[in-house]
């Protein structure tokens, strides 16, 4: 199994203080700064979508949004480009952009206001459907090959994995709901002492 597109999304804690057209600026910041790791390119402007992808800022190799999929804003990280490593390794990365994607989003306090992100929340995709179809048994497997990275990155938390949707249809998704989860700094330096990149 090697696939390579691959998302991770922080969910934000005070959802009603989301206002997607705020956002918008805020990317554009991004790219002029490079603030964020990865070659970033443009801004692409889903607000119109009901519960959809939200504000996407376009990046070569990753990109990150303010997604609203199912009502529920955060900050996603896309990973969609042929990447080295394993599965694994690919995972950690992912997650990684998704949390310093956060960090950064929470040190802008303007234009958008204070936003702030759950870390006892984290939902993880496999967008390749023909390399890691939505069955139990892909699931499984996933399952048990994330279980130490998820114990490196929730050290000292109660974590449970979970799947999500069982529809052949939707890309493999691993929710993962931890008890006692560090804020989003602690969980940064912990893949980043683990040789993570984003």
């Amino acid at each position: 199994m090697q696939p390579h597109r691959i998302s991770a999304k922080l969910f934000v804690d005070n959802h009603e203080a989301v206002d997607l057209h705020k956002v918008i600026p805020v990317f554009h910041r991004w790219i002029r700064d490079a603030a964020a790791p990865g070659l970033l390119i443009d801004v692409a402007d889903y607000t119109h979508v009901p519960q959809g992808p939200g504000v996407v800022l376009i990046g070569h190799d990753r990109d990150y949004a303010i997604d609203v999929t199912g009502d529920r804003p955060g900050m996603q990280c896309v990973r969609k480009r042929i990447a080295e490593g394993n599965l694994v390794e690919r995972i950690r990365a992912t997650v990684h952009g998704a949390l310093k994607g956060a960090a950064e989003f929470e040190r802008d306090a303007s234009p958008h206001g204070p936003l702030t992100f759950r870390t006892d929340e984290l939902l993880v995709q496999i967008l390749d459907r023909l390399e890691a179809p939505n069955t139990a048994e892909t699931f499984e497997q996933v399952k048990a090959a994330t279980a130490e990275l998820f114990g490196e990155l929730y050290e000292g938390g109660d974590v449970s994995v979970d799947r999500g949707s069982d529809d052949l249809r939707d890309p493999l998704t691993l929710k993962v709901n931890v008890t006692g989860a560090a804020d989003l700094a602690t969980l940064i330096t912990r893949l980043e002492t683990a040789g993570a990149t984003a």
